[in-house]
């Protein structure tokens, strides 16, 4: 077993299975991940172990069957076993016999276990032009999961498959049609086109798989598409039919920009055909879109304007960065005035004329600043404070307002005092109170995390957490947050080329580089404007002793948090 703090009884949270498989036995093995963490970024099992859990009937004792894999026979019992290695024996051998075998695996058609039937497509379709007729046939089953399954053989065998798209897009079946739409993803316009139209007109509106596979056809070809479309199935834009609204919806064409624009704006439609318009512009990436969602931003509907906003908002750090728009100053755009003062403050520490008096009135000034507070950061991360800077730094950066920069200075600067060593298996054996947890949490935790509909969305979300991590697991997660972050949650510092800095969680990178800050508000950066970046080792999460919890205060919050009723 794993050498590891938990307690056996505990260890029953650290299944998660990983893999299933059927042996030759015909037993149901099952292999887990077996640690107290998920995802390999911070393993606790020690020895690197895990576990298969073998599943049988109960008091029956199985064996793996022989096969005389020399002739037919017992090539096609081979073939019908549920363990995959032997069936694919079966397999090579038979589709290496061709014509000669096509009539004996012809009769597994018949079989009623349809996993068998599926079996016979697939390697029919690999034993030569007579098994590739009998493939074609199962095109006109009454099943159509074996329509589906001999139109996939027929793919991976016939370059050249689409006289059987153009076959099955009129099929009867919704899931044939499907298939038949996401293999046309990487087919050009002039041979998918038919197909496609084929399939957009047998689209029913009650479907939401077979509009995003259609999305998925028509992706690249949009362009070309939406005359045909329009022509076929579209009319003015105000009366659009549901079903045609819902294929420009996925397929949002930069030609259907304007008929987008007309739908979102129009008091003559109702609210949710407005805001499926308005969210088919979201999804044009074009100059054309920006200024149409501009447009509607005028509108004297607070709704429409509203959501025209959001968008513009949302789209200004992806895919509309690079595209003009005009939009007014947020909070989340970092104060112009407050960074000009510490720049000054900045450059007076970085100049060498100045005297040591100046340098350490300016690190007063910088450490009570958030912003400064980030330069400060900086320069150390850069190598630029010397130790006799450093040393006056870590004596006032740590009463900084900002808790991020209160918690992330610890990567540079050694906070006075002396800290208290927190034991875990002490913690673990006190007697803990769900009430005075609750109330320790709601005071110190909901700041960053969330438990139901309580709390911030900034640190992960809680109200599952006793799914994930028994008692001393939690304990360690809480008492040392920067041995194992969550994904997702590294903090960055970015410095830019004007001397300015940012701080926060990574929430997207490109051409324009997004963070989310510790107060929600995000801040997009041109990546031509970062001089330097910097991803810190220290969680943004701060110690329980920065918070003030003793060991009797985290048996009570860890208890509340195990004990939450979902």
């Amino acid at each position: 077993t794993a050498q590891s703090y938990a307690r056996n009884e505990d260890k029953t949270k650290w299944f998660r299975p990983s893999d299933v498989v059927i042996g030759t036995d015909g037993a149901i093995y099952v292999a887990d991940w077996y640690d107290s963490m998920v995802g390999g970024h911070r393993m606790n099992d020690t020895t690197g172990t895990g576990r298969i859990y073998r599943i049988a009937p109960k008091g029956k004792k199985l064996s793996a069957p022989q096969y005389n894999l020399k002739n037919t026979k017992g090539q096609i019992a081979a073939l019908l076993s549920p363990a995959v290695n032997v069936r694919n024996s079966g397999f090579v051998l038979l589709a290496a016999q061709g014509s000669k075998a096509v009539k004996e695996v012809k009769k597994i058609l018949t079989s009623t276990n349809p996993y068998h039937r599926a079996r016979a497509i697939w390697l029919l379709s690999n034993m030569g032009p007579q098994g590739i007729l009998e493939t074609e046939a199962v095109l006109k089953d009454t099943d159509p999961n074996l329509r589906i399954a001999a139109y996939r053989a027929l793919r991976d065998v016939k370059p050249d498959f689409m006289k059987y798209a153009l076959q099955l897009s009129k099929d009867p079946s919704a899931a044939v049609r499907r298939e038949v739409a996401v293999s046309l993803r990487d087919q050009p316009y002039a041979a998918a086109g038919e197909t496609i139209l084929s399939l957009a007109t047998a689209y029913e509106g009650n479907d939401r798989f077979y509009l995003e596979a259609l999305g998925l056809a028509a992706e690249g070809k949009e362009e070309e598409l939406y005359p045909v479309l329009n022509k076929s199935l579209g009319a003015e834009p105000l009366k659009w039919s549901a079903n045609y609204a819902d294929l420009i919806w996925r397929l949002h064409p930069k030609l259907a920009v304007s008929s987008l624009r007309e739908r979102a704006g129009s008091d003559q439609l109702s609210e949710a055909s407005r805001k499926q318009a308005m969210v088919s512009l979201g999804f044009v990436k074009d100059q054309q879109a920006v200024d149409a969602m501009q447009a509607l931003l005028l509108s004297k509907d607070s709704k429409i304007s509203g959501q025209a906003m959001w968008w513009l908002r949302y789209r200004q750090s992806n895919d509309w960065s690079n595209f003009k728009m005009n939009l007014p100053a947020t909070a989340s755009e970092i104060s112009a005035e407050s960074q000009k003062k510490m720049l000054a403050q900045k450059l007076k520490l970085e100049n060498t004329a100045s005297s040591a008096k100046d340098k350490i009135d300016a690190i007063n000034a910088m450490a009570k600043d958030k912003v400064g507070g980030e330069m400060l950061i900086g320069l150390a991360s850069d190598k630029k404070l010397s130790p006799q800077l450093t040393a006056e730094v870590s004596k006032v950066i740590f009463s900084n307002p900002d808790q991020t920069v209160r918690v992330l200075a610890s990567d540079y600067f050694k906070k006075p005092g002396n800290e208290v060593a927190l034991s875990i298996v002490k913690i673990a054996k006190l007697d803990g109170d769900a009430k005075l947890g609750r109330v320790l949490f709601q005071n110190k935790c909901m700041t960053c995390h969330k438990v139901g509909t309580e709390g911030a969305n900034i640190g992960p979300e809680l109200t599952l957490i006793n799914k994930k991590f028994e008692k001393n697991g939690l304990l360690d997660a809480i008492v040392n947050p920067s041995a194992g972050m969550a994904f997702g949650y590294e903090s960055w510092l970015i410095t830019k080329k004007d001397g300015t800095t940012v701080s926060g969680f990574l929430q997207a990178d490109g051409e324009t580089v997004v963070l989310k800050g510790m107060g929600g508000e995000k801040y997009n950066i041109k990546s031509a404007d970062i001089a330097t970046r910097k991803q810190f080792s220290t969680s943004i999460m701060p110690e329980p002793t920065a918070l003030q919890l003793g060991e009797k205060d985290l048996a009570n919050i860890v208890t509340y948090l195990l004990n939450i009723k979902q």
